[in-house]
Protein backbone atom coordinates (compact mmCIF):
# COMPACT_ATOMS: atom_id res chain seq x y z
CA UNK A 1 0.00 0.00 0.00
CA UNK A 2 1.45 3.73 -0.61
CA UNK A 3 1.35 6.16 1.90
CA UNK A 4 -1.38 9.02 2.03
CA UNK A 5 0.13 12.49 1.91
CA UNK A 6 -0.69 15.46 3.97
CA UNK A 7 -2.73 16.67 0.51
CA UNK A 8 -4.61 13.39 -0.15
CA UNK A 9 -6.32 13.70 3.28
CA UNK A 10 -9.55 15.36 4.03
CA UNK A 11 -10.56 18.46 5.17
CA UNK A 12 -12.28 17.08 8.06
CA UNK A 13 -9.66 15.89 9.55
CA UNK A 14 -6.89 18.24 9.26
CA UNK A 15 -6.45 20.69 11.63
CA UNK A 16 -8.19 23.94 10.72
CA UNK A 17 -5.77 27.19 10.93
CA UNK A 18 -7.24 29.16 13.56
CA UNK A 19 -6.75 25.99 15.98
CA UNK A 20 -3.11 25.79 15.26
CA UNK A 21 -2.35 29.08 15.56
CA UNK A 22 -3.79 29.52 18.92
CA UNK A 23 -1.77 26.43 19.58
CA UNK A 24 1.50 26.97 18.26
CA UNK A 25 1.13 30.80 19.68
CA UNK A 26 3.04 31.75 23.36
CA UNK A 27 0.78 31.80 26.00
CA UNK A 28 1.60 33.66 29.47
CA UNK A 29 0.86 30.84 31.76
CA UNK A 30 1.32 31.19 35.99
CA UNK A 31 3.09 28.87 37.81
CA UNK A 32 1.37 27.06 40.41
CA UNK A 33 1.83 24.05 43.11
CA UNK A 34 -1.10 21.49 44.26
CA UNK A 35 -0.97 21.02 47.60
CA UNK A 36 -2.81 18.25 49.24
CA UNK A 37 -4.90 18.64 52.44
CA UNK A 38 -5.72 15.38 54.52
CA UNK A 39 -7.94 16.79 57.32
CA UNK A 40 -7.33 14.84 60.64
CA UNK A 41 -10.74 13.42 62.28
CA UNK A 42 -12.16 15.49 65.24
CA UNK A 43 -12.36 14.48 68.97
CA UNK A 44 -15.84 13.83 68.66
CA UNK A 45 -14.96 11.22 65.53
CA UNK A 46 -12.37 9.45 67.76
CA UNK A 47 -14.81 8.75 70.78
CA UNK A 48 -17.84 7.23 68.24
CA UNK A 49 -14.99 5.15 66.33
CA UNK A 50 -13.60 3.56 69.84
CA UNK A 51 -17.60 3.50 71.09
CA UNK A 52 -17.78 1.43 67.72
CA UNK A 53 -15.07 -1.04 68.47
CA UNK A 54 -15.64 -1.50 72.18
CA UNK A 55 -18.99 -2.78 71.07
CA UNK A 56 -17.70 -5.25 67.98
CA UNK A 57 -14.75 -6.18 70.08
CA UNK A 58 -17.58 -7.07 73.03
CA UNK A 59 -20.13 -8.86 70.64
CA UNK A 60 -17.19 -10.41 69.33
CA UNK A 61 -15.72 -11.81 72.88
CA UNK A 62 -18.99 -12.27 74.32
CA UNK A 63 -19.66 -16.04 75.85
CA UNK A 64 -23.01 -17.31 75.27
CA UNK A 65 -22.42 -20.00 78.37
CA UNK A 66 -22.77 -17.24 80.46
CA UNK A 67 -26.55 -16.81 79.62
CA UNK A 68 -29.20 -17.91 82.12
CA UNK A 69 -32.27 -19.96 80.91
CA UNK A 70 -34.88 -18.57 81.07
CA UNK A 71 -38.70 -19.21 80.42
CA UNK A 72 -41.45 -17.45 78.12
CA UNK A 73 -44.55 -16.04 79.58
CA UNK A 74 -47.56 -15.29 77.07
CA UNK A 75 -49.97 -13.14 78.41
CA UNK A 76 -53.33 -13.02 77.04
CA UNK A 77 -54.98 -9.53 77.69
CA UNK A 78 -58.35 -10.12 77.51
CA UNK A 79 -60.59 -7.02 75.37
CA UNK A 80 -63.11 -4.58 77.67
CA UNK A 81 -66.40 -4.07 77.49
CA UNK A 82 -66.35 -0.99 74.78
CA UNK A 83 -63.78 -2.86 72.70
CA UNK A 84 -66.27 -5.90 72.81
CA UNK A 85 -69.26 -3.27 72.06
CA UNK A 86 -67.23 -1.59 68.91
CA UNK A 87 -66.40 -5.42 67.63
CA UNK A 88 -69.82 -6.36 67.62
CA UNK A 89 -71.60 -2.86 66.51
CA UNK A 90 -69.01 -3.97 63.29
CA UNK A 91 -69.91 -7.31 62.87
CA UNK A 92 -73.40 -6.44 62.67
CA UNK A 93 -72.58 -3.66 60.90
CA UNK A 94 -70.52 -5.97 58.12
CA UNK A 95 -73.32 -8.81 58.33
CA UNK A 96 -76.04 -6.29 57.52
CA UNK A 97 -73.64 -5.16 54.16
CA UNK A 98 -73.18 -8.41 53.47
CA UNK A 99 -76.66 -10.00 53.35
CA UNK A 100 -78.41 -6.84 52.04
CA UNK A 101 -80.77 -7.95 49.08
CA UNK A 102 -80.33 -5.29 46.24
CA UNK A 103 -84.00 -5.89 44.75
CA UNK A 104 -85.08 -3.84 47.56
CA UNK A 105 -83.62 -0.82 46.57
CA UNK A 106 -85.96 1.85 44.43
CA UNK A 107 -85.09 3.15 41.30
CA UNK A 108 -83.58 6.62 41.48
CA UNK A 109 -84.03 9.26 38.88
CA UNK A 110 -81.06 12.09 39.07
CA UNK A 111 -82.02 15.47 38.65
CA UNK A 112 -80.74 17.64 35.89
CA UNK A 113 -78.74 20.68 36.85
CA UNK A 114 -81.30 24.11 36.93
CA UNK A 115 -80.94 25.94 33.59
CA UNK A 116 -80.51 29.55 33.84
CA UNK A 117 -84.35 30.45 32.44
CA UNK A 118 -85.38 28.00 35.09
CA UNK A 119 -83.31 29.36 37.76
CA UNK A 120 -84.90 32.98 36.99
CA UNK A 121 -87.90 31.51 37.26
CA UNK A 122 -87.90 30.33 40.41
CA UNK A 123 -86.30 33.47 41.56
CA UNK A 124 -89.36 35.59 40.32
CA UNK A 125 -91.35 33.45 42.03
CA UNK A 126 -89.90 33.77 45.30
CA UNK A 127 -89.96 37.39 45.13
CA UNK A 128 -93.88 37.36 44.69
CA UNK A 129 -94.18 35.15 47.36
CA UNK A 130 -92.41 37.69 49.61
CA UNK A 131 -94.34 40.44 48.77
CA UNK A 132 -97.48 38.81 49.13
CA UNK A 133 -96.18 37.66 52.47
CA UNK A 134 -94.88 41.49 53.36
CA UNK A 135 -99.03 42.57 52.10
CA UNK A 136 -101.20 40.13 53.70
CA UNK A 137 -103.41 41.91 55.72
CA UNK A 138 -103.53 39.77 59.48
CA UNK A 139 -106.53 41.36 60.32
CA UNK A 140 -108.09 38.05 57.77
CA UNK A 141 -106.81 35.68 59.82
CA UNK A 142 -109.56 33.74 61.85
CA UNK A 143 -108.81 32.59 65.49
CA UNK A 144 -108.16 28.65 65.93
CA UNK A 145 -108.00 26.58 69.30
CA UNK A 146 -105.68 23.77 69.15
CA UNK A 147 -106.83 20.46 71.27
CA UNK A 148 -103.67 18.47 72.07
CA UNK A 149 -104.27 14.51 72.52
CA UNK A 150 -102.14 12.90 74.47
CA UNK A 151 -103.09 8.85 74.60
CA UNK A 152 -102.00 6.85 77.74
CA UNK A 153 -99.70 3.93 77.11
CA UNK A 154 -101.04 0.25 77.74
CA UNK A 155 -100.38 -2.05 80.15
CA UNK A 156 -98.10 -4.03 78.13
CA UNK A 157 -95.84 -0.86 77.15
CA UNK A 158 -95.82 0.03 80.99
CA UNK A 159 -94.54 -3.34 81.62
CA UNK A 160 -91.79 -3.51 78.82
CA UNK A 161 -90.44 -0.60 80.19
CA UNK A 162 -90.22 -1.30 83.50
CA UNK A 163 -88.39 -4.64 82.90
CA UNK A 164 -86.11 -2.42 80.61
CA UNK A 165 -85.72 0.43 83.73
CA UNK A 166 -85.28 -2.42 86.18
CA UNK A 167 -82.60 -4.26 83.78
CA UNK A 168 -80.55 -0.89 83.70
CA UNK A 169 -80.47 -0.57 87.42
CA UNK A 170 -79.70 -3.68 87.30
CA UNK A 171 -76.75 -3.50 85.26
CA UNK A 172 -75.68 -0.09 86.49
CA UNK A 173 -75.44 -1.05 89.77
CA UNK A 174 -73.57 -4.12 89.38
CA UNK A 175 -70.49 -4.40 92.14
CA UNK A 176 -67.40 -5.79 89.95
CA UNK A 177 -66.00 -6.74 93.82
CA UNK A 178 -68.64 -9.60 93.41
CA UNK A 179 -66.70 -10.92 90.63
CA UNK A 180 -64.34 -14.26 90.73
CA UNK A 181 -60.99 -14.18 89.98
CA UNK A 182 -60.76 -16.98 87.16
CA UNK A 183 -57.18 -18.44 86.36
CA UNK A 184 -56.63 -18.95 82.30
CA UNK A 185 -55.89 -22.20 81.45
CA UNK A 186 -52.76 -23.08 79.54
CA UNK A 187 -53.22 -25.39 75.98
CA UNK A 188 -52.98 -29.34 77.06
CA UNK A 189 -49.62 -30.70 75.55
CA UNK A 190 -50.30 -33.45 73.40
CA UNK A 191 -48.80 -36.42 76.00
CA UNK A 192 -51.87 -34.76 78.31
CA UNK A 193 -54.37 -35.14 75.74
CA UNK A 194 -53.22 -38.56 74.82
CA UNK A 195 -54.06 -39.25 78.35
CA UNK A 196 -57.33 -37.83 78.52
CA UNK A 197 -58.48 -39.56 75.85
CA UNK A 198 -57.03 -42.78 76.79
CA UNK A 199 -58.98 -42.51 79.92
CA UNK A 200 -62.43 -40.92 77.75
CA UNK A 201 -62.26 -44.71 76.16
CA UNK A 202 -61.59 -46.41 79.13
CA UNK A 203 -64.61 -44.74 80.76
CA UNK A 204 -67.14 -45.29 77.81
CA UNK A 205 -65.76 -48.97 77.72
CA UNK A 206 -66.73 -49.22 81.22
CA UNK A 207 -70.23 -47.19 81.04
CA UNK A 208 -70.83 -49.95 78.23
CA UNK A 209 -69.94 -52.73 80.06
CA UNK A 210 -71.95 -52.15 83.52
CA UNK A 211 -74.57 -54.01 84.50
CA UNK A 212 -78.04 -52.25 85.16
CA UNK A 213 -79.03 -55.23 87.47
CA UNK A 214 -76.96 -53.79 89.87
CA UNK A 215 -79.21 -50.46 90.34
CA UNK A 216 -81.02 -49.58 92.78
CA UNK A 217 -84.67 -48.49 92.89
CA UNK A 218 -84.91 -44.91 93.79
CA UNK A 219 -87.99 -42.38 94.27
CA UNK A 220 -87.43 -38.91 93.21
CA UNK A 221 -89.09 -36.56 95.33
CA UNK A 222 -89.89 -32.84 93.43
CA UNK A 223 -89.69 -29.37 95.82
CA UNK A 224 -91.16 -26.40 95.01
CA UNK A 225 -90.19 -23.96 97.04
CA UNK A 226 -92.27 -21.06 97.43
CA UNK A 227 -91.48 -17.06 97.06
CA UNK A 228 -90.81 -15.05 100.38
CA UNK A 229 -93.02 -12.48 101.81
CA UNK A 230 -91.24 -9.63 100.53
CA UNK A 231 -91.43 -11.27 96.44
CA UNK A 232 -95.13 -11.98 97.29
CA UNK A 233 -95.20 -8.03 98.54
CA UNK A 234 -93.44 -6.58 95.51
CA UNK A 235 -95.92 -8.76 93.28
CA UNK A 236 -98.91 -7.11 94.76
CA UNK A 237 -97.76 -3.41 94.63
CA UNK A 238 -96.65 -4.29 90.62
CA UNK A 239 -100.27 -5.82 90.22
CA UNK A 240 -102.40 -3.08 92.04
CA UNK A 241 -100.07 -0.33 89.90
CA UNK A 242 -100.98 -1.83 86.79
CA UNK A 243 -105.05 -2.23 87.84
CA UNK A 244 -104.68 1.54 88.48
CA UNK A 245 -103.38 2.34 85.08
CA UNK A 246 -105.96 -0.16 83.23
CA UNK A 247 -109.12 1.71 85.49
CA UNK A 248 -108.16 5.49 85.18
CA UNK A 249 -110.96 7.37 84.64
CA UNK A 250 -109.66 9.56 82.27
CA UNK A 251 -113.05 12.06 82.62
CA UNK A 252 -111.10 13.42 85.15
CA UNK A 253 -108.44 14.68 83.08
CA UNK A 254 -108.63 18.41 82.81
CA UNK A 255 -109.32 20.04 79.69
CA UNK A 256 -105.81 22.11 78.06
CA UNK A 257 -105.63 24.58 75.29
CA UNK A 258 -102.70 24.72 73.46
CA UNK A 259 -101.99 28.65 71.81
CA UNK A 260 -99.72 28.29 69.01
CA UNK A 261 -97.70 31.83 68.47
CA UNK A 262 -97.02 31.65 64.53
CA UNK A 263 -94.70 35.60 64.26
CA UNK A 264 -94.59 36.59 60.68
CA UNK A 265 -92.14 38.32 59.36
CA UNK A 266 -91.32 42.51 59.90
CA UNK A 267 -90.94 44.55 57.17
CA UNK A 268 -86.65 44.49 57.98
CA UNK A 269 -86.58 40.91 57.72
CA UNK A 270 -88.23 41.11 54.47
CA UNK A 271 -86.29 43.76 53.41
CA UNK A 272 -83.12 41.84 53.99
CA UNK A 273 -84.50 38.83 52.68
CA UNK A 274 -85.33 40.49 49.37
CA UNK A 275 -81.24 42.19 49.51
CA UNK A 276 -80.46 38.85 49.64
Amino acid sequence: MSATTVKDLPKELLIADNLKGELLQEHNLKHTEAEEKNSLPTAEDLKQEKTHQNIITGIEGFKSDSLKPTETMEKIILPGEEDIKTEKTIQGILHGVEGFENDKLKNVKTREPVSPCAAMQIELARDSSLTAVSDFDRANLKKAETTEKNPLPSSEAIAQEMEHIKFIHGVEGFENDKLKNVKTREPVSPCAAMQIELARDSSLTAVSDFDRAKLKKAETSEKNSLPSTEAIAQEMEHIKFKVGIEKYDKTKLSHTETLEKNLLPTQEIIAMEKSQ
